[in-house]
């Protein structure tokens, strides 16, 4: 008996004419030996599912969408153990097929992924307290588990036996192999055993004995209906079997998609595992079938400009060996000198982009366009998922809603980053970022209204949470509430955390108890989540399992509870990361908000699809085709004795996807020159195209018509050229600018003077970085506060253990400003002592000389400036008086101290203000004195742990009350300057310089001031 195989050439929509072949001839013109069978009682399998669902449109369609009664049509489940693990792991005879078909022997059932998964996570922890080299908790264990479960389906789908590992012998390979086969002794000797207590099959050993049970069944009972298996390579052993048989039965029909009948022998001879037809090769070869046997399906015949790009792309797709053969392909197509040469690729285009954000906005805008045209379909098809989403996102501007039917990682879906943001409060402890991140997140509703729970987190963060991190736990929060004096909001910020505490319990409970299973984590996992997701109206059950996110999130937790029972105890971190590993590989998929004319689609979900524009996107190396990657687990020698096919047959594979959609009417190739800012390298079968193209004379036959890129990157342009603006200079009405300025900020007024409008006339106040780090700030204030309340304590006279107080007062504030909780501490701690220890003897010798007035002396003195009245005001650190009645006026530094030329030329004012203020009687319980002394006291606690700089002139002493009154002065005239209504609030400065700004008179005014110290002070 002859076998009976066709085949739909490449360039034809393969399921819409073998659905029309169908129809006008049931019988194929006699090679279905049937008279009394309708096209109703026949059987079409199908690689998947959904080839299956559009088909049967397909079916429609060609009856002019009359009502028909259709054949009977079933997925074979051709895939391969990746596309298994890109969510297609369901495809395959169905068990309710057999009875159709009368077999009655039933195989056990398959074992869920995520079972699996689970189980061989308990076994690799098992095997890792026994092995250095093992993972360090369940996490890890459970990614292991995932990469094992593949390598048993690869094993499984290509029909080797898991004994043949035990046969490799060790001592032929390194150490680290001899390693890898004890770790694998899990597969080889566990695993059995665990499958056949359970009763359970793997699931791609399943699929391979259901496909050798049908063929065997129909090979022994030929059914008396037509079989029709279609679009199938047959890249299983399993498969290529079941089409042999079905070839070969009187009532049965292969139609194998896009075989090249017109490759010359000596190429077809050489095909290697990465050519797109060794998969075809190898199942006519399994099926003993020539290639010149298989005939063309009787209503399928490409387009004479589709069939010129198909016989082209065949020829730029030819084995190495084989491309000697161009040089007889361009000696027939000669390139021509007088007139330039037809396109041989009209339909086929090909845009480079400068960027992946570019390529996105071009391939958006070729789909957006195709909607202009009614009833015109496109569709984008990469196996890049971010370039996916970035079309996704870019076609929403013209709100056009686009389903990726690849779906989009469950782990990134709200529900489950809820999930995500539950535990991880927990385990950082309620540090600021958790604790916003979950409140902030629109599930957040803690029992009580959405709107309260934004409102008070608001207040939250900017009360609590902005600046230093509170102590660890809930506990810090509730004692950083004591610095909060606004009774009302006090309160309100207690319900909150209140309530959080309280939808917290169900994990908090059980949160420190020993040998918790992965189930009762789980179970109070989702109870702490339901709490926290419901509001006053609405329970959290129904708001976090809604839509489709929330469906799939909420059945993968569901399977993981059935299933992942096998697990050892764990702790919560490690509980946190094993949920995380376990659904890393799950999608979600949308089932409504699908466009009916466009579509995104990943390259197994495009098989057997045609629409009027097929843009394939990303044909870069290491994307399209992806890079190869090296098996984790076993060698390339291992790998070949095992029988397992080389990486490079999955090549094989994505070159055969690319060439049937390379071959569509209308298709676009798009990719970008740069990812990252690396240049990119085109995908290999681009290359040999244009290479091809060139040596024939058309090197331009795939520059698209249209600026595709030219368009995406002016899409976002102004329709006017940017003009760059000044710097703000806003000149405020005299009545709102400020009146009070303090010692420390005329130092702003000199260099920065719009920070005070932004600060005082538009009141804005920048906030402290959330959870932000303890720095040289910080520790400068603490040192101050220290040295505030020693002065306030011992105001006339030092105690005797100076030093201990001193560290006993830093002990305390260090508690209560948080560096005692931090890791700075260590540091920090150090240097204090030796800063104390420097300063009490110091201290000791200053009060000798001197009389100590005040610490952090507050003081405010009026300045009458063309009828307005201003107020300076400003703390000193510290006034001491000597016996004459003057004033000596210190100022601690934890950092770098003004130089003396700063200082005198009024670019450091404060100290010099001082004196002015304390000369005028300004500062409270002091009377007016002049001032003998102005004193820098650095407490750096370092390797010199503290010095005091007198500010002087080189060596020799300067006149304090002249620099006082001199600096009071300038800044009269300054602030005479803004009294003036047109005086603007520009910055002085250039960006990082401490340059005057050239363009304000106001310069020469202080380089007048300063003339008078300009022959005592250097140049």
């Amino acid at each position: 008996m002859t076998a009976t195989v066709f085949t739909i050439p490449s360039g034809v929509p393969f399921l819409d004419h073998l659905a029309y072949g169908l129809m006008i001839n049931p019988k194929l013109g006699g090679c279905l030996k049937s008279d009394t069978h309708s096209l109703s009682d026949a059987t079409i399998l199908l690689p998947t599912r959904r080839a299956v669902r559009t088909l049967a449109d397909a079916f429609l369609k060609s009856n002019k969408k009359r009502a028909m009664l259709l054949p009977s049509i079933r997925a074979l489940g051709d895939l391969g153990e990746e596309d298994m693990a890109l969510g297609e792991a369901d495809s395959g005879v169905d068990d309710t097929v057999w009875a159709e078909i009368g077999i009655t022997e039933i195989l056990p059932p398959a074992l869920a992924p995520l079972e699996r998964q689970s189980l061989l996570t308990t076994l690799i922890l098992q095997w890792s307290y026994t092995s250095e080299a093992g993972p360090q908790d369940a996490a890890q264990a459970a990614a292991l588990a995932f990469e094992l479960g593949r390598f048993l389906d690869s094993i499984h789908l290509q029909e080797a036996n898991l004994k043949d590992l035990e046969r490799l012998t060790p001592s032929d390979y390194a150490e680290n192999w001899r390693q890898m086969m004890t770790f694998l002794s899990i597969i080889t000797e566990q695993w059995p055993k665990i499958l056949h207590t359970r009763n359970r099959l793997d699931p791609a050993a399943r699929r391979v004995k259901t496909l050798k049970l049908l063929a065997t069944h129909w090979q022994q009972h030929p059914p008396p209906h037509p079989v029709i298996a279609a679009g199938s390579t047959g890249s299983l052993p399993a498969t290529a079997a079941l089409l042999k048989i079905i070839a070969f039965m009187p009532q049965g029909v292969v139609v194998l998609p896009g075989l090249d009948t017109m490759m010359d022998d000596d190429s077809w001879d050489s095909i290697g595992p990465d050519h797109p037809q060794c998969s075809l090769k190898r199942l006519l070869e399994a099926m003993g079938v020539a290639r010149t046997d298989v005939a063309p399906w009787p209503t399928a015949s490409p387009e004479s400009s589709v069939h010129r790009r198909v016989v082209l792309l065949s020829e730029a797709m030819k084995p190495a060996q084989a491309t000697a053969s161009w040089r007889n392909r361009l000696a027939d197509n000669p390139p021509e000198d007088t007139e330039p040469p037809s396109n041989p690729l009209d339909g086929l285009e090909v845009i480079e982009t400068p960027t992946p954000r570019e390529e996105a906005v071009a391939i958006a805008l070729m789909m957006r366009e195709t909607l202009e045209t009614p009833q015109r379909t496109a569709t984008l098809v990469t196996p890049d998922r971010t370039l996916a989403r970035r079309v996704g996102a870019e076609l929403r501007r013209w709100n056009i809603s686009v389903d990726d039917s690849a779906g989009y990682p469950l782990v990134n879906s709200p529900p489950f980053v809820f999930l995500r943001h539950t535990t991880a409060l927990l385990e950082e402890e309620w540090a600021p970022v958790a604790l916003l991140s979950l409140l902030k997140h629109p599930l957040a509703g803690l029992g009580i209204k959405r709107a309260s729970v934004r409102r008070l987190t608001r207040r939250l963060e900017r009360r609590i949470l902005r600046g230093v991190r509170p102590a660890t736990g809930i506990y810090g929060l509730r004692q950083a509430f004591n610095k909060i004096k606004n009774e009302r909001e006090h309160t309100n910020l207690t319900l909150l955390i209140n309530q959080l505490a309280s939808c917290f319990e169900p994990l908090s409970n059980v949160r420190y108890e020993p040998n918790l299973t992965f189930s009762q984590w789980l179970h109070a996992h989702i109870s702490t989540a339901e709490a926290l997701a419901a509001t006053d109206t609405e329970t959290g059950t129904t708001l976090l399992w809604a839509g489709d996110a929330g469906q799939a999130t909420a059945h993968f937790l569901k399977v993981a509870l059935e299933q992942c029972t096998d697990i050892p105890p764990l702790s919560l971190n490690a509980y946190g990361r094993l949920l995380m590993e376990l659904a890393r590989p799950q999608v979600v998929r949308s089932v409504y908000n699908r466009h009916p004319r466009l579509s995104i689609q990943g390259v197994l979900e495009s098989r057997l699809q045609t629409h009027d524009l097929v843009i394939l996107g990303g044909l870069n190396e290491g994307i399209w085709p992806t890079t190869v990657n090296v098996d984790p687990w076993i060698s390339r020698p291992m790998a070949e004795k095992l029988g397992l096919d080389p990486p490079e047959h999955r090549i094989g594979l994505a070159a055969h996807d690319f060439f049937e959609k390379a071959a569509a009417k209308q298709v676009v190739i798009t990719r970008a020159l740069k990812q990252g800012g690396t240049p990119t390298v085109k995908s290999r079968w681009l290359m040999r195209l244009e290479i091809l193209l060139a040596g024939m004379g058309h090197e331009h036959a795939l520059e698209t018509p249209k600026p595709w890129s030219h368009y995406a990157h002016y899409l976002d342009q102004p329709d006017e050229p940017i003009r760059p603006i000044k710097p703000p200079a806003p000149t405020p009405p005299v009545a709102v600018r400020p009146t009070r300025i303090s010692v420390t900020e005329v130092e702003t007024l000199i260099y920065d003077p719009y920070s005070l409008y932004a600060r005082y006339v538009l009141r804005l106040r920048a906030l402290s970085p959330l959870d932000e780090p303890l720095n040289a700030r910080h520790r400068g204030n603490a040192i101050h506060d220290v040295m505030e309340e020693f002065g306030r304590l011992f105001p006339d006279h030092l105690p005797e253990n100076a030093l201990e107080e001193l560290i006993r007062i830093g002990e305390r504030i260090f508690v209560e400003t948080g560096i005692s909780h931090s890791s700075v501490y260590a540091f920090w701690w150090p240097r204090f002592v030796q800063a104390m220890e420097w300063f009490a003897e110091g201290e000791a010798q200053r009060r000798q000389n001197t009389k100590h007035l005040a610490v952090e002396a507050k003081g405010d003195m009026e300045i009458n400036v063309a009828g307005q009245v201003y107020h300076l005001h400003g703390r000193a650190d510290q006034i001491n008086i000597q016996e004459n009645g003057a004033l000596v006026i210190y100022d601690y530094k934890t950092g770098t101290i003004p130089s003396a030329s700063q200082v005198i030329h009024r670019f450091r004012p404060q100290l010099p203000l001082e004196a002015a203020m304390a000369r005028h009687g300004a500062f409270e319980h002091i009377p007016p004195h002049p001032t003998e002394e102005l004193v820098y006291i650095k407490l750096s606690g370092g390797k010199t742990p503290g010095e005091e700089h007198p500010l002087r002139n080189r060596t020799r002493p300067i006149d304090a009350n002249h620099l006082a009154d001199e600096t009071l002065q300038m800044l009269r005239i300054l602030l005479e300057k803004y009294t003036n209504p047109n005086m603007p609030y520009a910055s002085h400065i250039r960006p990082s310089s401490f340059l005057w700004h050239s363009d304000y008179d106001h310069l020469a005014r202080v380089l007048e001031w300063s003339a008078g110290m300009e022959q005592d002070s250097p140049s």
